[in-house]
């Protein structure tokens, strides 16, 4: 053995972190409750759907004026209050 400070007794040994599996489960959180969202609008196929018109027809009425939209992010939304016109 040799009277080097640096080098470990044990060269030939690895050092392994406890597993997570002798530790003590971690209690899950509650997921945030939110309050209910009072729905402005109606997508593309909920519109559609509601009314019994294919999509198609709904475009239409949207580049025509007759329906109102609103691009949020990647939805277009048609506003509640508004039907067709």
């Amino acid at each position: 053995m040799s009277d080097d400070p640096h080098q470990a007794a044990d060269a030939g040994t690895v050092s392994v972190p406890p597993s997570t599996a002798d530790q003590p489960a971690k209690p899950k959180r509650k997921p945030r409750s939110k309050p209910p969202v009072e729905r402005q609008g109606l997508r593309i196929a909920e519109y559609c759907e509601a009314h019994g018109i294919s999509r198609y027809t709904v475009w239409r009425a949207i580049k025509a004026g007759k329906l109102r939209a609103k691009k949020i992010g990647r939805c277009v939304i048609i506003p509640i209050e508004d039907g067709p016109r």
